[in-house]
């Protein structure tokens, strides 16, 4: 395994770890300090943002050499739009109305999505753990709107 390769798994499990632990503090903040979601979501992203943005600063990407034209312009402002500002409008906009609950058992359906669209435009094949796995996330939405 190549260095780069082991420090990219040691990000990934510290990643895992912070994001995990930040969910009991979120909702600590909820029920004892009455924060509502939607203000703690909007600022849990920025801080993250802004400690990715150092994290990338440290590694000095503006020195790696890039070939930048007009398609990469747009597909980067697609990205930046469809992939990014839209679903957080969309994901705050279900907090208000539904709650932090549902609207997280709905975000569950983003992998499944991805891998769909991946099958349909990239051509990548299924197997049939996939489908175990689609069949399960669809599911728990059905599961959990059953009325008691």
């Amino acid at each position: 395994m190549t260095k780069d390769r082991t420090i990219g798994f040691v990000y990934a499990i510290w990643t895992g770890i912070l994001w995990g632990a930040s969910s009991p503090v979120a909702q600590y903040l909820f029920e004892a300090k009455g924060i509502e979601s939607s203000w703690l979501a909007p600022y849990r992203l920025l801080i993250s943002g802004f400690l990715l943005f150092a994290c990338a600063a440290a590694r000095r990407p503006w020195r790696m050499e890039a070939a930048v034209d007009q398609t990469v312009v747009i597909a980067f402002l697609a990205i930046v739009i469809l992939g990014t500002v839209l679903p957080f409008c969309f994901y705050l906009w279900a907090l208000t109305r539904i709650g932090a609950v549902y609207t997280g058992l709905m975000t569950s359906i983003e992998p499944v999505t991805a891998t769909v669209l991946a099958a349909v435009f990239l051509g990548t094949a299924f197997e049939a753990i996939d489908v175990v796995g689609f069949v399960l996330v669809l599911s728990t939405g059905f599961i959990l709107n059953i009325q008691k």
